[in-house]
C-alpha cells in the first residue's frame, strides 16, 4: 500500500486513515488538489499557473512522486505547495477533489476549518502581499516562461508580478530580481537547484564492493527525505557516457573516491563537472595522499567528504583547489534484530582483511638507496609511535635527515613512499591478531586473505567465507565483541564501528580521538603500544555479560540517531544547502 502525505500551508501532514488511501489507490490518484465545493476533475498545468487559488487547500499525493519530482523545494519561503504542485503537473495529472469525497469526518476539512477558527487560514484577495510572496512566484515565472509565452500570458503573469513586488520593495530591488529570474542568473538556479535530482556515481567494485555498498545506502537514505536519485554506473559507461550529462543541473553529485569527478576534457584546460550543474562532494576514506592525483586536477565546485579530522587538515593544508573539507564519516545500517546475550554465537569477530606487511618491506628494500634508507626510517618512526600520523611520522623522517622540502616536494616524497602506510598497518594488524590467538580466545575472521596469513592452522582462528552488505550485518549480530583495528586513522570513525553498533555487537577499536570523542563510554578501546594488555581486556568483557550487554545497549541506542545512514544523509543535505546559501 502506497505512502501519501498532504502538503498544506508548508507543512508536510501524513495521511494515516486507511480508507482514504485505499481509495486513492483504487481510483490510481497518485495527487490531488482539495477543494470545499464542485466535481472531480483533472487539473491540467496552465490551470494552476493561472489560478493558485486551486492549491489553496493543499496537495495531496504520494511519497513516491514527492521523491520523482524532487520533493517539497526547501529554499522558497512561502507557497511551498502551489510550486510543487507545478511541478507534479508537469509529470503526472493532478485530480481536483472536494473534501465529500472523503466523507463526512473528512480529516482535511476538519484541519483547514481549525486554521480557519484560529484566523490562520488565508482568504483569497484578503492576504498582504510580502516579498517571500513575490520571490516565489517570480521564479515560477522565469521557470515556465517559454509555457506562459506559448499561452500568450507571459506578459500578464510579468505584470502581475512587478505589481506584487513593487507594493513591498522598491522598483530598482524588484527589477532586478524579476530579470535574474527570467534570465536564469546564478540566483534562479539557487531555487531551481533546490528540486533537482542527487546525482550518485558508483562502479568501482573494490574492497568487496564496498563503495558501491555505501552508494547505494546512501541514495537510499537520501531518497527516503523526498530526493531524487540518479546513479551513473563508471564500471559500465567509464568517460563515454559524461556527455549526456553535460548542460544538466543537480542538487548535487556524489562519489565514493570517484575518479570521474577529476575528468578532464580533450584541452586539458576544462573539466566535464564544470559542465554539470551543482556542486561536487567526493567522499575520501583513505589517506589524502592515495588520491592525490585526483585532488590536484579538481573542477570549480568540488569539495571533500572524509571520515577523519587529520585528512580533513590535510587536504586543506596541502589542496587548494579543493574548496572544502567536511567530516562526514560513512553511515551504519541499522540490525532490527540482532541476537543477545548467549545466542551470539561468534565470542570475537573481526572483519577485515589480512595484508603480509612482509611484501611491502620486499617492495621498499628493493628501492634506490637514498629512497630506501628514507623509507626505513620513516616506518621505524611510525613503529615506535603508532599514536601519531602518518605525515608527522614521515616529516620527522625529514628532520632527522635535516631535509627541507617545499609543499610539493613534500607531496610527491611523501606519495613514493606511501606504501610504508600500508606496511606498518598490516604489521599492528597482525600483531594484534597474534596477541589473541595466543591467549587462546576464539577469533572469527571472513574472506580467503586470512588463509594466506601465518595463522591459517591456528585452531583459534575461526575462517569463514567473505562477507559483505547484508551477510557482514549478519556476522556482527552473531558477534559479542566486534574487533576493530583502524587502518591507520588516527582521528578517524569507520562504517565497521557504526555497523558493530546498530548490530548490538560491543566495539573493541584501537584509539582513535573521534572515536573517544564520540563513544568513549560505548566502546573499549586499546593502545597498539600495549597490546600485550588486549587479550585480558577481551576475556574479562566475555566473562562479564552484564557489562558487555550495558555498553551494547548504549551504544546502538546513541548510534542509532547518530550514525545511521539517515543521519548521514541528513547531514550531507545541510552541507549542500549550507554550499548554496553561501554562494
Amino acid at each position: 500500500m502506497k505512502e501519501y502525505l498532504w502538503l498544506y500551508e508548508g507543512k508536510e501532514i501524513p495521511v494515516l486513515q486507511q480508507s482514504i488511501i485505499m481509495a486513492l489507490e483504487k481510483n490510481d490518484i497518485r495527487a490531488a488538489c482539495l477543494c470545499r465545493q464542485g466535481e472531480s476533475r483533472g487539473l491540467i498545468i496552465e490551470e494552476l499557473l493561472l489560478d493558485e487559488r486551486l492549491v489553496e487547500n493543499g496537495i495531496l499525493l504520494d511519497k513516491e512522486l514527492l521523491c520523482e519530482v524532487g520533493g517539497k523545494n526547501t529554499r522558497i519561503q512561502a507557497k511551498w505547495e502551489y510550486e510543487l504542485a507545478l511541478r507534479v503537473a508537469g509529470k503526472t495529472e493532478i485530480m481536483q477533489l472536494p473534501f465529500a469525497v472523503f466523507g463526512e469526518v473528512a480529516p482535511f476539512e476538519n484541519y483547514v476549518n481549525a486554521q480557519t477558527d484560529t484566523g490562520e487560514e488565508k482568504t483569497a484577495g484578503m492576504t498582504q502581499n510580502t516579498w517571500e510572496d513575490f520571490c516565489v512566484d517570480a521564479y515560477i515565472v522565469g521557470r515556465y516562461c517559454e509555457f506562459l509565452k506559448k499561452c500568450n500570458q507571459f506578459e500578464a503573469a510579468l505584470e502581475a508580478v512587478l505589481a506584487e513586488g513593487l507594493a513591498v520593495k522598491k522598483v530598482d530591488e524588484v527589477q532586478q530580481f524579476l530579470e535574474d529570474m527570467i534570465t536564469h542568473a546564478e540566483q534562479y538556479y539557487y531555487y531551481y537547484d533546490a528540486t533537482q535530482p542527487i546525482l550518485v556515481y558508483r562502479g568501482d567494485a573494490c574492497c568487496y564492493n564496498i563503495l558501491n555498498i555505501f552508494a547505494g545506502r546512501l541514495a537510499e537514505a537520501l531518497q527516503k527525505q523526498g530526493n531524487c536519485i540518479e546513479f551513473y554506473d563508471t564500471a559500465l559507461e567509464d568517460v563515454q557516457g559524461l556527455p549526456r550529462l553535460l548542460g544538466k543541473r543537480y542538487k548535487a553529485s556524489v562519489g565514493f573516491q570517484a575518479w570521474i569527478l577529476s575528468v578532464q576534457r580533450k584541452d586539458e584546460k576544462k573539466y566535464f563537472q564544470d559542465m554539470i550543474g551543482g556542486p561536487k562532494y567526493n567522499f575520501i576514506f583513505d589517506h589524502p595522499i592515495w588520491m592525490q592525483e585526483q585532488l590536484r586536477h579538481v573542477p570549480e565546485r568540488y569539495y571533500v567528504l572524509t571520515h577523519d579530522r587529520n585528512y580533513q587538515s590535510f587536504i586543506k593544508k596541502y589542496d587548494s583547489g579543493v574548496k572544502d573539507v567536511y567530516i562526514l564519516p560513512p553511515g551504519g545500517r541499522d540490525a532490527e534484530s540482532g541476537e543477545d546475550g548467549e545466542k551470539r554465537t561468534y565470542d570475537v569477530a573481526f572483519l577485515g582483511t589480512y595484508g603480509d606487511y612482509r611484501k611491502k618491506l620486499a617492495v621498499i628494500a628493493d628501492c634506490v638507496p637514498q629512497v630506501k634508507f628514507l623509507a626505513a626510517r620513516f616506518l621505524l618512526y611510525m613503529k615506535k609511535n603508532p599514536d601519531i600520523t602518518a605525515e608527522m611520522a614521515f616529516q620527522r623522517t625529514l628532520d632527522y635527515y635535516k631535509i627541507r622540502l617545499n609543499q610539493e616536494e613534500f607531496l610527491d616524497l611523501f606519495g613514493e613512499l606511501k606504501a610504508v602506510i600500508q606496511c606498518v598497518m598490516y604489521y599492528y594488524r597482525e600483531k594484534t591478531v597474534e596477541q589473541i590467538l595466543k591467549a587462546g580466545i576464539e577469533l572469527h575472521v571472513f574472506g580467503d586473505s586470512w588463509r594466506e596469513s601465518p595463522f591459517a592452522q591456528n585452531s583459534f582462528l575461526k575462517l569463514h567465507g567473505a562477507v559483505y552488505g547484508e551477510d557482514a550485518i549478519d556476522a556482527l549480530r552473531k558477534s559479542k565483541i566486534s574487533l576493530n583495528i583502524m587502518a591507520w586513522h588516527k582521528d578517524g570513525f569507520t562504517e565497521r564501528i557504526a555497523d558493530s553498533m546498530l548490530a548490538g555487537a560491543v566495539v573493541v577499536s584501537d584509539y582513535s580521538t573521534q572515536l573517544e570523542e564520540l563513544f568513549g563510554a560505548e566502546t573499549v578501546l586499546f593502545d597498539l603500544r600495549q597490546l600485550g594488555k588486549l587479550p585480558e581486556f577481551l576475556k574479562e568483557l566475555l566473562a562479564d555479560e552484564g557489562r558487555r550487554r550495558s555498553i551494547a545497549e548504549a551504544a546502538k541506542k546513541k548510534a542509532s540517531t547518530t550514525v545511521t545512514w539517515e543521519a548521514r544523509a541528513k547531514e550531507l543535505l545541510q552541507i549542500i544547502e549550507e554550499e548554496s546559501r553561501n554562494r
